[in-house]
């Protein structure tokens, strides 16, 4: 069984988790794309404005382009534990015991738009990235990654997918 959740738009800041390591996600397989799509937010972040305008960020929020900066290098922690929101705060995952743990990691994968679906215990940096950007190097999120996710989750073959992502996500890769 799989589990397909969406992101948030919030996020828990810091970590102690290593810094990202782009391999070590679930669906190994989409590490060139996830690689290319990080260097291309890292890239952005140099020009503050175009970053703003791309990201669709107010003046409130421009502090998340300093995170984007420096995302390969950040500290991480768990995918279910970073987001926050209506979603991961009705989970709490931070407040389950191992076992709950255990089955999240086993059996719950977050669609995030820079890294593609990745695990719930897969340590990710805090970013700012929507399913709706299009990054200036790269063009479309959705054109960029549908088609390799599918394959990415067709790899995996999980005998039943629940898929919970928005209509944005899912066009980031259907499930076969």
């Amino acid at each position: 069984m799989l589990v397909l959740l969406p992101p948030s738009e919030t996020k828990r800041p810091g970590g102690e988790g290593p810094p990202l390591a782009l391999d070590r996600l679930a669906h190994p397989t989409l590490t060139p794309l996830r690689s290319r799509v990080v260097d291309a937010l890292v890239d952005l972040s140099g020009d503050e404005e175009e970053s703003a305008r791309t990201l669709k960020l107010g003046k409130t929020q421009r502090a998340d382009i300093g995170r984007n900066a420096v995302v390969r290098v950040s500290a991480t922690m768990a995918a279910v534990d970073r987001y926050t929101g209506v979603l991961f705060d009705a989970l709490d995952a931070r407040g389950l015991d191992d076992g709950a743990r255990a089955w999240l990691a086993a059996h719950v994968q977050i669609h995030s738009a820079p890294f593609g679906p990745v695990g719930a215990m897969d340590g990710i940096p805090a970013y700012r990235m929507s399913a709706a950007v299009s990054l200036p190097s790269l063009g479309s999120s959705k054109r960029l990654w549908s088609g390799a996710v599918s394959d990415a989750l067709a790899e995996a073959a999980p005998d039943f997918v629940l898929d919970l992502r928005s209509e944005a996500y899912v066009a980031l890769g259907p499930v076969p």
